[in-house]
């Protein structure tokens, strides 16, 4: 009996662990729209790359602004390595949800760095903010880094160690944060494979690049 139970059990363990996590990315959804209120609707980089390392990502934007007063937000409790402490999981950026790329370059002109902004989104309840995310090639070949994830994700995948992608941690299922606001899960239509949460036939464009999947 017990053999029977515990499955079901796991599974509703995680269906509340992703309930969480949903409500991670909504509280996130909502530090956003006030920095972009403050912003004039840009979006913050990705990564400038020009910063200090404290103050260069997506995330730390939002923590030095004053926007996240509890960092616990930007981490998945479905994320249990602890190979790496949170504080310096932020600083290097390896948190658990991804920021959209696609929002800080311009790729109708050769990748040029380029904010979007909210009313250049031609789609925002079908494109993605942030995401679930992990770092291509997993913890095995980056065990210092990956632990909790990527602070960025490519909206399609790449095949080079280091790349951010998107990550089905809830049972296939990958926490989702729209422009719009809106939260919802995308299933990765391929069991193992995480790059299958990319639907091609679903993309379209911002600056003349693939910027979001299909629901």
């Amino acid at each position: 009996l017990a053999g029977l139970l515990l499955p079901a059990l796991r599974s509703v363990k995680e269906r509340a662990k992703a309930t969480q996590c949903a409500n991670n990315l909504r509280q996130i959804g909502t530090v956003m729209a006030i920095y972009l209120d403050d912003y004039n609707g840009v979006f913050p980089y990705y990564n400038d790359f020009i910063s200090p390392q404290s103050e260069r990502y997506w995330h730390q934007k939002l923590i030095n602004g004053n926007y996240v007063k509890v960092t616990d937000l930007l981490f998945c409790p479905s994320v249990t390595d602890a190979t790496r402490d949170r504080a310096s999981s932020i600083y290097w950026g390896s948190i658990s949800y991804g920021m959209n790329i696609a929002l800080s370059f311009d790729y109708s002109n050769g990748a040029a760095w380029k904010t979007a902004t909210v009313g250049a989104v031609r789609a925002p309840s079908e494109t993605i903010l942030a995401v679930d995310s992990w770092v291509v090639g997993g913890r095995a070949l980056n065990p210092g880094f990956d632990s909790y994830g990527s602070s960025y994700v490519y909206p399609q995948p790449r095949g080079a160690i280091g790349d951010g992608i998107a990550w089905p941690r809830h049972l296939g299922m990958c926490g989702t944060l729209w422009v719009d606001g809106h939260v919802s899960t995308v299933r990765a239509t391929s069991a193992g494979n995480p790059d299958s949460i990319y639907d091609s036939g679903a993309l379209s464009t911002l600056y003349g690049n693939p910027d979001h999947w299909a629901r």
